[in-house]
């Protein structure tokens, strides 16, 4: 019989699982936690937080290989990976502190196991304890895919949790997916002085970014000696005599290329992780690997609900927490407007930044709207030309017949930050003159916003 009862019961402790349980702790449910591993999840673990960390490593490292342009000079230039390893666990372990003492402080049960769900109110834990539920929030994230023909084998075929705890720099990385985890692991071990391949097999890197700023990237990328191949599949790969050994076929190429490398980093997507939590015995509708919600995080299930990776919608822990609070609330009994997922932000960390928003140009026109379309390159930004980082754009796409913003693309400095202001503006009603009447600080990066805006009709000052 169970022991205990609980309001909400959450299985999966990741950025989605604990913002709900604060949440859901903060209206007054009472809310049990079950994570296997550690608080956080991948994001705070292996992921989102500790690549950061080793990101801004290689970043300091690019700007010491470039110090000559500022008038700087040394020598017995070296770098120790070791210690930005140690570097990123100490900031996991003080975030990871951090979240014990947010449950902690929010009375939040947080149990440590293995859960699956018996039935529509009861989850057991470790296969030993049964637990009273009246509403489940399954927030068990993603793991990441393999190929057939090239197995993860956490030593020369690997993921991003192996990759981000390598002591030794691998002279030759294979990363085979462009999206964003690989061009970001491909710029920082590229500043470590690994020779860095990337394969991708759709037409461009970051396929889900605007071509324009994704084919600037390449070429930032392609110059700090990183070689890439897009429309480009494996045909065969192995490992052998401590090397990744893959053929690829590269589209408008005659001849197949081989590439050996010493490690080969998989990022090909991910699928959700269904298995093993108690799904058989329950009729919640999957498609693709992924639980079926709604706009309100429900499963086809009553009382149960799913939010995060596992939900396939977009896989960011961004998306994660925003679609743990309206879980919360909506089980609290608060009304919820639904989540527009193609309006939330996304982002890749290496340098130069890439954070956007909304449609692309191809996007856009495909919905059938007639658009106008501003840009201005960041070589004609004070603040970027004086840093030194002058590669990049703002790009931003307008809806013609109400002048509605229907898309911002960002490439340059720190373009994870200064998006806030194009979403806030387009959060506020959407029009493009709101940015026009912005006056920001100079010299600053967010000029180059304004600036945009005002190029959608040919008004740009400074182009």
């Amino acid at each position: 019989m169970p022991i205990k009862e609980y309001d909400i019961g959450i299985i999966g402790g990741g950025p989605g699982g604990y913002v709900a349980a604060i949440r859901a702790a903060q209206l007054g449910c009472k809310v049990v936690l079950i994570e296997e591993d550690s608080l956080g999840g991948v994001c705070l673990n292996w992921g989102c937080v500790p690549s950061k960390a080793m990101l801004r490593n290689a970043e300091i490292i690019n700007l010491m290989k470039s110090a000559g342009q500022f008038g700087i000079s040394f020598n017995d230039f070296s770098f120790d990976i070791n210690k930005a390893v140690s570097r990123s666990r100490r900031i996991v372990n003080r975030l990871g502190r951090g979240l014990e003492f947010l449950l902690k402080k929010n009375q939040i049960v947080h149990l440590k196991g293995r859960a699956e769900i018996l039935k529509n109110g009861s989850i057991l834990i470790n296969r030993d304890q049964e637990i009273a539920i009246k509403n489940i929030i399954i927030a068990t994230g993603s793991s990441q895919r393999s190929l057939d023909l090239l197995k993860t084998d956490g030593v020369n075929v690997i993921t991003s949790k192996e990759i981000l705890a390598l002591t030794q720099v691998p002279k030759s990385l294979l990363i085979i997916g462009g999206g964003s985890t690989g061009v970001e692991f491909a710029y920082m071990y590229g500043a470590y002085g690994s020779k860095v391949t990337v394969v991708e097999a759709q037409d461009q890197i970051l396929p889900k970014e605007d071509p324009e700023i994704a084919e600037l990237l390449r070429k930032s990328l392609s110059e700090q000696g990183i070689s890439i191949y897009t429309n480009a599949r494996i045909i065969t790969g192995g490992v052998k005599d401590g090397l990744v050994r893959c053929e690829i076929d590269v589209t408008n190429e005659e001849d197949k290329i081989v590439i050996e490398a010493e490690k080969a980093l998989m990022s090909v997507g991910v699928s959700g992780n269904i298995l093993g939590i108690g799904l058989d015995g329950l009729d919640i509708q999957t498609e693709n690997g992924f639980i079926t919600i709604d706009e309100q995080m429900r499963t086809s299930v009553p009382n149960i609900y799913a939010i995060g990776d596992v939900t396939g919608k977009l896989l960011l822990a961004h998306v994660a927490q925003a679609q743990g609070i309206i879980a919360a609330e909506v089980i609290a009994g608060l009304n919820h407007d639904e989540l527009t997922y193609d309006f939330i932000p996304r982002s890749t960390y290496c340098e130069p930044q890439i954070s956007s928003f909304g449609y692309t140009e191809k996007e856009a026109l495909g919905r059938g709207y007639s658009i106008k379309i501003g840009r201005f390159p960041l070589t004609a930004n004070a603040k970027a030309l004086a840093r030194g980082g002058d590669t990049g754009m703002v790009k931003v796409i307008v809806n013609k017949k109400n002048k509605n913003i229907l898309g911002a693309h960002i490439i340059g400095p720190e373009a994870t930050e200064i998006i806030t202001e194009l979403i806030t503006v387009s959060q506020l009603g959407g029009e493009k003159e709101f940015l026009e009447n912005i006056v920001h600080p100079h010299p600053s990066i967010g000029e180059a916003i304004k600036e945009a805006a005002l190029d959608v009709y040919d008004r740009a000052i400074h182009i």
